[in-house]
């Protein structure tokens, strides 16, 4: 028989915030344990869009644990 996935639970989960925006700094001071992602400056750049996907993507898969 496969192995299933599912989310672990709410407490284990990791979360993402995207923002291009320093100012982010008491909104991570404000959730310890909480990973953060501050990404940017994308003036003049196109792959803004590429990096978030690849990054909702990884964590996703931390997000998720094997059952039985």
């Amino acid at each position: 028989m496969g192995t299933k996935l599912r989310w672990k639970p709410p407490a284990k989960q990791v979360r993402i915030i995207y923002s291009d925006a320093p100012g982010l700094a008491d909104v991570v001071k404000e959730n310890p344990g909480k990973v953060f992602a501050i990404i940017g400056p994308f003036d003049g750049h196109a792959d803004k869009e590429d990096l978030q996907l690849m990054l909702y993507t990884t964590l996703r898969g931390f997000n998720l644990e094997p059952t039985r």
